[in-house]
């Protein structure tokens, strides 16, 4: 698992690399999702692409942080 902290919320992501010059790819999950959502779109794309995707604020194991949240924060 990996963890960045930003600001105050600690967010959930995953990275997945690829061959230098493949493209690169960052999938975000829906409300009430995680970033699992995306695992069958994902696994077809694993050594074709540079791969990111993480859990928004509040969902799976990313941090909600402290409201109220604007969207300063």
């Amino acid at each position: 698992m990996q963890f960045a902290r930003i600001n105050d919320i600690t967010l959930h992501y995953q990275h997945i690399t690829a061959p230098e010059g493949s493209p690169v790819l960052v999938f975000s999950n829906s409300l009430a999702t995680d970033f699992r959502i995306w695992r069958d779109v994902i696994v077809r794309l694993v050594g074709k692409a540079e791969i990111i995707t993480y859990d928004n604020r509040g969902h799976g194991l990313s941090d909600i942080g402290n409201p109220p949240i604007t969207l300063m924060n």
